[in-house]
């Protein structure tokens, strides 16, 4: 992982002339709310931005970033590791005008007084980045989490919407609402 801390601050137009790359760490410390979202202390991205100008004279930046962080699984709430690896391609505008009238190929990012703030980019690349649903790749382990959880076997869907037991005498006699049966009745 790159041990030098990326600059907050750059100019796109000057990155571009030069067709400087940059390359350095992220620490996710910096984002106010990764709390909400990691199950551990937030470690850092790599990141890379490398620029260039294309034939109209537009600043390009492409953004990689790298990483991992832990999130709680959202079908066991255990702790599931989740790989980070995204690549952007953004234009730098001035305008929203300007940004109506960019190719498909690039994101438009508005910059202001020749100043981009990198860390704010990366922020937004990093929540671009996330799974929408976090989540262990493999069903079974989610099943046997559950499984001990409960005191019962489940089968997951691949659908992940609905539980299932396989095992229905267990589900029978794990009737939490039963006493509140006899008061409907009367």
């Amino acid at each position: 992982m790159p041990a030098q801390l990326l600059p907050q601050f750059v100019s796109p137009r000057t990155l571009a002339c030069k067709k400087v790359c940059l390359s350095g760490f992220f620490p996710l410390s910096h984002i106010q709310t990764i709390q909400s979202i990691v199950m551990d202390k937030p470690g850092r991205l790599a990141v890379e931005v490398s620029s260039f100008e294309d034939d109209s004279h537009l600043s390009i930046l492409k953004v990689a970033i790298k990483g991992w962080i832990m999130m709680s699984c959202e079908r066991c709430a255990q702790p599931v590791k989740i790989q980070l690896d995204a690549v952007s391609q953004l234009v730098c505008v001035n305008t929203d005008e300007q940004a109506k009238k960019v190719l498909n190929d690039y994101e438009p990012v508005i910059v202001h007084d020749e100043k981009l703030d990198l860390y704010a980019l990366i922020e937004e690349e990093f929540w671009l980045s996330l799974p929408l649903i976090p989540q262990h790749q493999e069903m079974g382990y989610c099943a046997q989490v559950i499984k001990d959880q409960l005191g019962y076997q489940v089968d997951l869907l691949a659908s992940d919407e609905v539980l299932v037991s396989s095992d229905k005498v267990a589900l029978e006699s794990h009737k939490p609402f039963h006493t509140l049966s006899g008061l409907l009745a009367k």
